[in-house]
């Protein structure tokens, strides 16, 4: 490509110093349109991104990967050498396109395609959901903070620990039964000497004490240290915290291993309680709980928590405003948005293709010299290929065949018939079904008659489907089948149905009595067969088919994105999640029998998808954001929420776009008919010859749209003409009776029934009957099985039913 081509791609000025002239950014220039240069980029991220894959976790180290083993010495080395090639290439860029403004600069080329283009529009809807999540963890600091910490104790005020209980903690259930039975004995002291009971609010140090928690609740549950407000605590327990009103720890072993670092508080160390990492005590552990509700994901668990702290009527209402916000409101509208721009941008490719499309087309017709265009049209093959399509035009296209091929054309035509015909679609249908109810009867500890049975059936219907298929391809023709897509899928269950029945002979061959095979279970899919039968559901899936590239495209983009997680969640998380059975972290590699591996983690690239595509579903995530938090700290939190806002947020919602536009531009027009004979014969088909078929049906489509034009034409035409006078709109409603009689007794002239009519229509009457409905429904709301029907508010509301039921 010439110099002065290359510079009209490039600005003018690169990083305010460097024109297209000087001999840096020429060289630079010339590198980055090298058309070996992106090939080299890619090739590059291929190979380092499947040796990033390859790391082996075996022994590892405290500080990462065991980098004794060979794999990982290749990996660290390769790693190493990559960061200077993609340092390069930005350099080389940055020369030469510019770094952050101008035409095609550096940090502007990531913004061109359809996905990265819509977000600074996605950013007002992100800045609008984080203002709102920003509303409600204030109010919820305001109200909560604090709240989380309390427990039921077992004696009245906090005791002291034995002897170098403070490094040896917990103490043993011995020492906690004996403190439990004297408590006045144990009571906690101040440094100067003063006791301390529940009343004091600060502590100004932490001391050598401890506050034992009721072990006898089944389920760990906060409560509320005010009386008549939230949960109470039974029995002789009371409710106390580990922590002063200012969120000072009260006790010194609170400072040490492990409570000193990513736990913080023994008393909550349940998975009921999350582990007391969710709470109102500073904005980022409210992030958790708020991003936990507008995901929906454990948010009843955290709602009923804060219940038991304070009054559950605003908690249930504080919970319910936050899902219906943030969830049904804020990330819809995030959706739509998305569509939005999807669209927008969508449509801006297509524009700029079909001018790159024009322009090479211009280009390539006027390149070519007329001399060279004037030769091609004179040619003899030109001129040959002209006559022969104006005679087969004039004459009807008619080749005179032999005796055999109008045998053979005979034969075609009937058969063509016989699948085409309504019998024969109908009995397809019938074997589908019945096929599908055989695959569904099967099931675990059959009987082997009852087996035998099902094996003889799926092999008949093997064949039928067979059979059916060969049909097609001879009455239709190889191309004409091939051009469905049905077809070929009722030929491929053929095909591996066969090739099973061959591997795995039935039993009825070789008497050996074997399972429905994945292929045979495959057939079920012919369901979708049926859609044709409903016009609405065979146009979604049309659609659906139409959009199946984009859809690819799309998942080809969620591997990648799974991918890149996964690597980052391998780089922070490998070997961490390993737990005893109360669920503290423990190294990798110990000698603890107990230690277990939780199902979710990322030691391997395999598991380390699993868990990222699990937490884009939402499925418990909570819990493995706990575990990484416990085992690791707060990077847990920071990458399950980037995750979430990236993966959930936009890629997913970017499928939901593709999905809806695909559907809207289904349905914008009604779709034609499948090519497939299977829809429906047509009376005349079978009377006339292949070819005329595939001859008149050229102008089938504009003769359909013509149709369905008149239809509605017509339609529209005898509404207008045909509307009863009685139903002009611009008639008084109030007078219009119906015509006919009413309960077959009262006429449209009956002075009862137009009493009632006029009545029906007074807006007073809509005004008292909205009013009783929403009274009832407050009344239906206040009632409860435990309310005495014979006094107060159960006397109020029986009477009430009553008399709503006589309204009604």
């Amino acid at each position: 490509m010439c110099w002065a081509h290359l510079r009209e791609q490039f600005q003018r000025l690169s990083l305010g110093c460097l024109t297209t002239k000087h001999p840096i950014r020429r060289i630079c220039i010339r590198i980055v349109t090298w058309r070996w240069f992106d090939r080299l980029i890619v090739a590059c991220v291929i190979f380092n991104t499947v040796i990033l894959g390859l790391t082996d976790y075996t022994d590892a180290w405290a500080d990462g990967p065991n980098t004794t083993i060979w794999i990982n010495w290749f990996i660290d080395s390769c790693n190493g050498i990559s960061f200077y090639i993609f340092l390069a290439e930005a350099t080389f860029k940055i020369i030469a396109m510019g770094f952050c403004f101008g035409q095609r600069a550096y940090l502007s080329e990531i913004l061109t395609n359809s996905l990265l283009a819509s977000l600074p529009a996605l950013g007002n809807v992100f800045v609008l959901l984080m203002f709102c999540m920003l509303v409600f963890g204030i109010l919820g600091m305001e109200i909560y903070r604090g709240a989380y910490h309390f427990r039921c104790r077992v004696t009245p005020y906090p005791v002291v620990l034995p002897p170098n209980g403070t490094f040896n903690y917990p103490p043993n259930a011995s020492y906690i039964s004996l403190v439990q039975q004297s408590p006045d004995q144990f009571q906690c002291l101040f440094p100067n000497g003063t006791q301390i009971s529940q009343l004091n609010n600060v502590w100004d140090e932490p001391t050598d004490c401890f506050w034992p928690v009721d072990a006898s609740e089944v389920i760990p549950m906060v409560c509320n240290q005010e009386l008549g407000i939230g949960r109470q605590c039974q029995g002789n327990t009371v409710c106390g915290s580990n922590f002063d009103e200012r969120g000072n720890p009260r006790f010194k072993y609170l400072l040490q291993p492990p409570w000193n670092g990513n736990m913080n508080d023994d008393a909550l160390f349940n998975s009921n309680l999350n582990y007391g990492l969710a709470s109102f005590d500073n904005l980022g552990r409210t992030w958790l709980i708020l991003l936990q509700t507008i995901t929906a994901s454990g948010w009843m668990v955290l709602t009923q928590t804060t219940q038991g702290t304070a009054s559950p009527v605003v908690a249930g209402i504080y919970f319910t405003a936050l899902l219906y916000i943030g969830m049904c409101f804020l990330l819809q509208l995030n959706m739509a948005v998305l569509f939005t721009e999807f669209e927008k941008a969508k449509d801006q490719q297509a524009k700029l293709m079909l001018k790159a499309e024009n322009k090479l087309v211009s280009q390539l017709t006027f390149g070519f010299p007329m001399r060279t265009m004037h030769r091609l049209e004179n040619a003899p093959g030109m001129k040959l290929l002209t006559r022969v399509s104006v005679a087969a035009a004039i004459h009807g296209d008619i080749v005179v065949q032999s005796t055999i091929g109008r045998r053979m054309q005979a034969w075609r035509e009937c058969i063509f018939c016989i699948v085409s015909s309504k019998h024969f679609v109908n009995c397809g249908v019938v074997a589908t079904v019945a096929n599908i109810l055989i695959l569904a009867a099967d099931h675990h500890d059959i009987p082997i008659r009852t087996k035998q049975a099902f094996e003889i059936a799926n092999f008949a219907f093997m064949m039928y489907f067979g059979v059916e298929s060969t049909l097609k391809i001879w009455g239709m023709g190889l191309s004409r089948f091939w051009k469905d897509k049905f077809n070929r899928f009722d030929l491929l269950t053929f095909v591996m149905g066969a090739i099973e029945a061959a591997l795995h002979p039935p039993s009825f061959v070789d008497g050996t009595v074997g399972t429905a095979g994945f292929f045979t279970a495959f057939r079920a899919a012919r369901a979708f067969k049926l859609a044709r039968m409903w016009k609405s559901l065979n146009q979604l899936l049309t659609a659906i088919l139409q959009s199946l590239g984009e859809i690819l495209n799309f998942l080809l983009f969620l591997l990648l994105f799974l991918l890149i997680f996964s690597l980052v969640g391998m780089e922070l998380f490998a070997t961490r999640y390993q737990f005893d059975p109360d669920n503290y972290p423990m190294s990798f590699n110990n000698s603890n029998p107990q230690t277990r591996l939780h199902r979710s983690n990322f030691d391997s690239l395999p598991w380390a998808a699993f868990t990222v595509f699990q937490i884009l579903t939402y499925d418990n995530y909570p819990a493995v954001m706990y575990d990484g938090w416990i085992a690791v700290g707060a990077w847990s939190p920071l990458y399950m929420s980037i995750v979430i806002i990236l993966g959930v947020f936009i890629v997913m919602n970017m499928f939901s776009a593709i999905l809806v536009q695909s559907v809207m531009d289904g349905n914008g027009d009604e779709l034609p008919p499948p090519n497939d004979v299977d829809v429906g014969p047509r009376g005349d088909q079978c009377a006339k010859p292949i070819t005329h078929q595939r001859r008149s049906s050229i102008g089938t489509k504009s003769v359909r749209v013509a149709k369905r034009a008149m239809r509605k034409l017509l339609r529209l035409h005898i509404v207008h003409a045909f509307q009863p006078m009685g139903l002009v709109l611009d008639g008084p409603p109030a007078h219009l009776v119906p015509r006919g009689k009413s309960l077959l007794l009262f006429s449209h002239r009956n002075p009862i029934r137009k009493f009632c009519h006029y009545i029906l229509n007074r807006r007073e009457y809509t005004y008292v009957m909205s009013s009783i409905i929403f009274v009832s429904c407050v009344g239906t709301a206040l009632d409860s099985p435990l309310q005495d029907p014979t006094k107060g508010l159960g006397l109020v509301l029986d009477t009430s039913n009553l008399v709503f039921a006589v309204l009604f």
